[in-house]
């Protein structure tokens, strides 16, 4: 009976929370870079940066980003064009969280 108690109780004090989530159709930078000049890869990248900031700002009751106009998501696009080039294995996902944090520094 003390066996049990005391693995129940290490389990307790040892149980651990991991921050795992799974990004949804972020596609690999090598791919950004090589479709860079074209106009629906353009909308797609920006559709799903935006997404990916409304989605945090949802999810932490934030307003990054609230003040920008229209003609700035292509300022958006681009710096997601430099960071791919500046780190070709890493992906969109990777890229959308470094825009992220450069609007959070605003």
């Amino acid at each position: 009976m003390k066996k049990i108690l005391l693995i129940i109780l290490l389990i307790i004090f040892f149980h651990t929370y991991a921050n795992a989530y799974t990004a949804l159709n972020a596609a690999p930078c090598g791919e950004i870079i090589e479709k860079q000049d074209s106009k629906s890869a353009k909308l797609q990248i920006r559709y799903y940066v935006t997404g990916y900031i409304s989605g945090y700002n949802r999810l932490g009751n934030t307003s990054f980003g609230k003040n920008m106009q229209t003609s700035e998501y292509d300022s958006l696009y681009w710096a997601i064009v430099k960071f791919c080039k500046e780190n070709p294995l890493k992906d969109l996902e990777d890229a959308s969280f470094y825009v992220l944090s450069q609007l959070r520094n605003k």
